[in-house]
């Protein structure tokens, strides 16, 4: 009979069955909160030294040689929740905090404010708001009072019915629609696509 706890400090190599009366010491740390806490120690040994402090890289207060985080990491940036760069993580000062300033961002606006920092949801855009008219800017959200009217006309400046006043092509069929004289058939050399009436003697095969 004997302790048969081979990590006991009374171990006997040769014991078949425990000796009650004897029990085994299985020296180690019993401090629970020890780094080195040794849950199967029944004898205090003593603890091994640690060296707790900030085991965080990226905290100015690292302790590189830290074995066991303590809770000390500091970490720096903005502390002013009311500032546009708050950094919820910052423990320490470590920037100038900068001041929310509200105002539209958008560079294309007409109220752009490049000084801001948060948008303000109310960005004017200049343009013309009727769908109507020739020059209607879907984006526009306050008229300028530039509005053009759809003026329908050929607008191709090879046709024999060029408008220059005009901004629109009417439709094919339309009675301002553009004339433009060529050959129409796509299988010649003188082919042309923009052409509205065929001149057969614009085709190469009708000049032969």
């Amino acid at each position: 009979m004997g302790c048969t706890d081979s990590r006991a400090a009374n171990y006997d190599d040769v014991a078949m069955i425990e000796d009650e009366a004897n029990p085994c010491v299985i020296v180690g740390c019993l401090d629970s909160l020890s780094h080195g806490f040794e849950s199967w120690a029944n004898s205090d040994g003593g603890c091994p030294f640690v060296i707790s402090g900030c085991t965080d890289p990226a905290s100015p207060t690292y302790r590189s040689n830290a074995e066991v985080d303590d809770g000390s990491c500091e970490y720096g940036g903005c502390t002013d929740p009311t500032a546009f760069n708050y950094n919820p993580t910052a423990t320490i000062s470590g920037e100038a905090c900068v001041p929310v300033s509200v105002g539209c961002l958008d560079s294309t606006a007409f109220n752009y404010a490049p000084a801001s920092n948060t948008a303000s949801g109310s960005c004017v855009f200049q343009g013309c708001t009727d769908s109507l008219m020739f020059n209607y800017d879907s984006k526009a959200n306050a008229d300028n009072g530039l509005c053009e009217a759809v003026l329908l006309g050929c607008t191709n400046p090879t046709g024999l019915n060029y408008c220059a006043a005009c901004n629109t092509n009417p439709p094919a069929g339309h009675a301002n629609a553009c004339v433009i004289l060529g050959c129409m058939d796509p299988t010649d050399a003188s082919y042309s696509p923009t052409a509205t009436v065929n001149v057969a003697s614009y085709c190469t095969s009708g000049r032969r």
